[in-house]
């Protein structure tokens, strides 16, 4: 799915905060949105504590979390993101959104992010805004941006760069222990089809610029 090239958003300057425990991730949330007044924070705890000493002067005008985090620092993931975004509003934000990527998870926190199919396709939308005490809310699946935003170790090998169906053998043994030609890596001969055996591949972080500027949209 094509999407607008990166860049910095147009709207009027905003109080915003960015709570994700990626660093893939927070680094798009200072290049798309570049020129808002920005703070970033890399877990629950972290995040919450901005909301509660943001209210003292000044609250959030606008609060965008990952959905699977920790609760603090270094922690198991769950999915703190439902909460954080329940925290926003009682804290006074007034434009809300929880994003989150299909996969990538463990089975039980996939699970989570499936059910936010209730709300909408597996792709990102801007059409299932809600209204939660006067703020507006999204619970949605992250819009990547269009161009890589770092690089990363390859999710299909584990940074290997060796094909995980034959082993980098090249050779694939069914359970009648017949062999034949891996179907997978037969064009990068036992080397790892995504990333071409090289063991690393492009990240795309979340676009979210993109989210607030639907999010504020009319």
């Amino acid at each position: 799915m094509k999407h607008a090239p990166l860049q910095p958003i147009k709207e009027k300057i905003m109080k915003v905060l960015v709570i994700d425990d990626n660093e893939i991730n927070r680094k798009s949330a200072r290049d798309t949105l570049e020129g808002h007044d920005l703070t970033i924070a890399d877990s629950m705890s972290a995040g919450g504590l901005a909301m509660f000493h943001a209210k003292k002067n000044l609250p959030f005008e606008a609060v965008l979390t990952d959905m699977n985090m920790p609760r603090e620092e270094e922690g198991e993931l769950a999915a703190y993101g439902f909460i954080i975004a329940l925290m926003a509003v009682q804290y006074g934000a007034k434009y809300i959104a929880m994003v989150t990527r299909k996969g990538g998870h463990d089975d039980k926190k996939d699970a989570m992010a499936e059910a936010l199919s209730s709300l909408g396709p597996w792709h990102y939308t801007n059409k299932q805004r809600l209204n939660i005490n006067g703020a507006r809310v999204m619970f949605v699946y992250a819009p990547t941006t269009s161009e890589a935003t770092g690089e990363g170790s390859c999710p299909s090998c584990s940074g290997s760069g060796t094909c995980k169906y034959c082993d980098g053998t090249g050779i694939f043994v069914d359970e009648d222990r017949r062999q034949d030609n891996c179907h997978v890596c037969h064009n990068s001969q036992g080397g790892c089809h995504r990333c071409k055996g090289e063991g690393k591949v492009k990240i795309y972080g979340k676009d979210w610029g993109r989210v607030l500027s639907d999010l504020i949209a009319p």
